[in-house]
């Protein structure tokens, strides 16, 4: 099937910018030299304080496509709803500053979207190192046949707990329909602002289209405030907040699977929080009671997980398993965390 767009709808990227001037040139170049021209590209640089101001304002003077919104340091969720209030296109992108994208990305998805009549396509991506700026791509097979599915809200959800969950959680690696941003917007304040807002969107739609091709490149920061040695960071307390919010959204959607999958989510998460040895002693039984009351007055009982019952017991011997169980994971893949 060939992969060119017949019309030429305008597609809105929306690209927060801050203090990423080793790699925003790498973000832009990759954006501004799409396949697919029609693009009305919104920086929003918020706040920063080194150079990337100036690069935003290069390139809007040598593209009349870029377009530079300047505001006080407010974060991601905050800088991404600026660019959904001031873009005019029929399609969204987001893209984050310090990754990048294959060149055919916009035209592939935004072709799979008119075929097979869906408001939202989604692509996977490759993790590259902090300082590789050149992702070996996927591309259409000659044949010009796209390897694509359309997929029910449902099936997306069935992801939860699975390899696949990434692809469909995070806000880049998709080309959604403006509509589903029309009475939606980004938890201005959130760290983790992906989680909260990925039960509404699909929520929203029927059909989506999955894109087997690997369109994004998503850096794998050697400094990344969310990681730490390969295990999550203090940063999930914080996501506790989202997770919760979910929970009790599959809870009201009425599909017991999809309740079950996310408490296995937030205890399997937390448990290798606790087993880290980044939480003080005494706040660990104080993190694993909260925990336990707030998923309890959500689903009405206590889940039993044996990662998290193991953690009770002794989070030390949890971690010990645990970095084996990685090990493994990562010599034959396919094992999910």
């Amino acid at each position: 099937m060939d992969h060119k767009v017949s019309s030429a709808p305008l597609v809105s990227v929306i690209v927060p910018v801050y203090n990423v001037e080793k790699y925003l040139a790498c973000c832009l170049d990759s954006i501004t030299g799409q396949t697919y021209q029609n693009l009305e590209i919104i920086l929003i640089n918020d706040g920063s304080t080194d150079s990337s101001g100036e690069i935003c304002q290069h390139y809007a003077e040598k593209d009349p496509r870029v377009r530079v919104l300047t505001q006080k340091n407010q974060g991601l969720s905050a800088a991404r709803n600026t660019g959904l209030d001031h873009m005019t296109g029929e399609y969204i992108v987001f893209v984050d500053s310090d990754d990048y994208i294959a060149p055919g990305m916009v035209e592939i998805l935004l072709s799979q979207i008119l075929v097979q009549g869906v408001p939202l396509a989604v692509c996977s991506y490759l993790k590259v190192a902090d300082d590789d700026d050149n992702a070996q791509f996927d591309t259409v097979p000659a044949d010009g046949t796209c390897p694509s599915q359309r997929m029910g809200r449902n099936d997306v959800f069935d992801t939860i707990g699975t390899n696949l969950r990434t692809e469909f959680e995070v806000s880049w690696g998709k080309l959604y329909k403006k509509s589903i941003f029309e009475n939606l917007r980004f938890e201005a304040g959130k760290i983790y602002e992906d989680a909260f807002i990925f039960h509404k969107i699909y929520a929203q739609v029927d059909l989506i289209c999955y894109v087997d091709l690997k369109l994004c490149a998503y850096r794998m920061s050697r400094c990344s405030i969310t990681r730490k040695n390969g295990v999550p960071y203090f940063i999930v307390e914080l996501q506790m907040e989202a997770w919760l919010d979910r929970l009790d959204f599959f809870q009201q959607y009425g599909v017991k699977r999809y309740v079950f999958e996310t408490e296995k989510l937030i205890f399997s998460e937390q448990a290798a929080y606790l087993s880290s040895g980044d939480v003080p002693k005494e706040r660990i039984r104080g993190l694993i009671k909260e925990t336990e009351e707030k998923v309890q007055q959500i689903v009405g009982k206590k889940p039993f997980l044996w990662r998290w019952a193991l953690c009770k017991a002794s989070p030390k011997t949890y971690r010990f398993i645990r970095k084996y169980y990685l090990k493994v994971n990562d010599l034959i893949g396919g094992f999910k965390r």
